[in-house]
């Protein structure tokens, strides 16, 4: 098979390979393989490695490697689930637990911590009909 690029593509490829020390056609081959499982005129992105460490810093997960790991890290993020109830944040209000949480002078993940006890004490202790106790 032969495929044809742009002059100014095949040297951007063909530094690249040199600096990996590898052949231009290894590249190109490793490049189309990478995309094999999308199928042909599918939008795609492609994340640079300073988006994805931004993304990784955001979502406080680690590295996204997949776009089914970027998925399953955003949800996590953009919501809370119980049971079958799927509670959404909105932008708005991620910003204000962000904000809140700056304020305060901790993670978002203990000021949510601190909001989740304060409703188990106010839901399952005094809406039960147990006065609430200071622990």
């Amino acid at each position: 098979m032969r495929v044809t690029i742009s002059d100014a593509l095949a040297d951007e490829y063909l530094a690249y390979a040199t600096t990996q020390n590898v052949s231009l056609d290894a590249v190109i081959e490793k490049q189309l393989k990478r995309f094999k499982t999308v199928p042909p005129g599918s939008t795609t992105v492609v994340l640079g490695s300073k988006h994805l460490d931004f993304l990784a810093e955001k979502l406080h997960g680690g590295d996204v490697r997949s776009a089914e790991d970027l998925v399953t890290k955003v949800d996590r993020l953009a919501g809370i689930k119980f049971e079958t109830i799927d509670l959404r944040l909105t932008p708005a209000q991620l910003e204000e637990l962000a904000h809140r949480a700056e304020r305060q002078g901790k993670p978002v993940e203990a000021l949510v911590q601190e909001i989740w006890e304060k409703l188990s004490v106010d839901f399952f202790y005094v809406a039960a009909g147990t006065p609430a106790v200071e622990v």
